[in-house]
């Protein structure tokens, strides 16, 4: 299948086609040990830290099975030495006694649970009442990379 918008655009399909025929989404995924896909990401949202490429939405995924985690949007924030470091913006659970605020410790300690690799742990928590969205309802990214690089 051709996307419509490539019709009658070579450039376009040089551009996002690879030679055997497929489309490059800019998606990425991974297999899962039966085989299963799962879209964990997208290229544009890749956090490279010291060379290595971090998805953010694969350490939100785990980060968000946390029980004092309600909501979580990890972001790449500059650093001078590695490129960017990875901070975990946090909007912590509440209770009848306030929020119960998760520390980065206790992330890290999480994601080595669940198997994460050490190198795509966040370096950096920045914990907010809520998440700032966008016009179209979707996390501001690049508002919170800005508020945690700020921090």
């Amino acid at each position: 299948m051709t996307p419509l918008c490539y019709v009658g655009a070579p450039e376009l399909d040089a551009r996002y086609r690879t030679p055997d025929g497929w489309v490059r989404t800019g998606d990425l995924g991974l297999l899962d040990a039966d085989g299963v896909l799962h879209v964990v990401g997208r290229l544009k949202d890749v956090v490279i830290r010291g060379g290595a490429n971090i998805s953010p939405a694969e350490v939100e995924r785990e980060l968000s099975a946390h029980p004092l985690v309600r909501d979580v949007v990890c972001v790449g924030v500059p650093d001078p030495v590695m490129g960017e470091r990875l901070a975990a913006c946090v909007v912590p659970v509440s209770r009848a006694s306030g929020p119960a605020a998760p520390t980065l410790d206790d992330l890290v300690l999480h994601l080595t649970g669940c198997g994460l690799d050490r190198a795509k742990h966040p370096e950096r928590l920045l914990l907010v009442e809520e998440l700032p969205l966008t016009p179209a309802g979707k996390p501001d990214r690049a508002a919170l990379r800005e508020r945690a690089a700020r921090a």
